[in-house]
């Protein structure tokens, strides 16, 4: 019985002592074969946001197609102020993309050849209120419209500027407390 014993731990200590052809990984943290890289994120992004200008006759070929043949583009906005706090807010970035394509006068939007459909009006924002994925924008004063051409475009400046916003998928504009659409037909355009 010794010598069944002593066989036993003898061959237990040589299978002990035996190599093995096998790789054998000491990778706990899965690490080997993934990249990674920091997300960063620029202070002008999330400051950004778009205006809106129309593109005459362009058939979609610069922007979005509306009607009369035109395109809708998207133009940076310039922010006036670097409190990042305000301008990281859907609502205070709306407002100021609304302030700005509002109070640019020139028709003509530098020498792109795109074109402001609302430099003749005298629109100011009263309001803007935001309800989980919708927006209501309420503008007060009078819209002034040249033609029949004019109010797809004025409808595309309005709502484009409050859907640039990935949390807004639904937009309402009042002007003078109508519904944009009314004042629109109401011009007979």
């Amino acid at each position: 019985m010794k010598k069944l014993i002593a066989l036993l731990v003898s061959t237990l200590l040589i299978a002990g002592c035996a190599t093995t052809t096998a790789p054998i990984s000491d990778n706990t943290d899965n690490t080997d074969n993934i990249e990674t890289s920091p997300i960063s994120v620029t202070i002008e992004q999330v400051m950004a946001y778009k205006i809106f200008y129309i593109a005459p006759e362009d058939n979609g070929a610069s922007g979005k197609k509306i009607g009369c043949d035109d395109s809708i583009v998207a133009v940076e906005g310039t922010p006036t102020t670097t409190d990042t706090k305000s301008l990281s807010s859907t609502g205070y970035r709306m407002n100021t993309a609304y302030q700005e394509l509002l109070t640019n006068k020139d028709l003509e939007y530098g020498e792109s050849g795109l074109q402001n459909t609302l430099a003749s009006s005298n629109l100011i924002v009263e309001n803007i209120t935001i309800n989980k994925d919708t927006a209501e924008v309420k503008l007060s004063g009078e819209l002034i419209t040249g033609g029949t051409c004019d109010s797809p475009r004025v409808e595309a400046q309005l709502t484009e500027i409050a859907l640039q916003f990935a949390d807004i998928t639904t937009v309402s504009i009042l002007i003078n407390e109508e519904p944009l659409e009314s004042v629109l037909s109401l011009k007979g355009e």
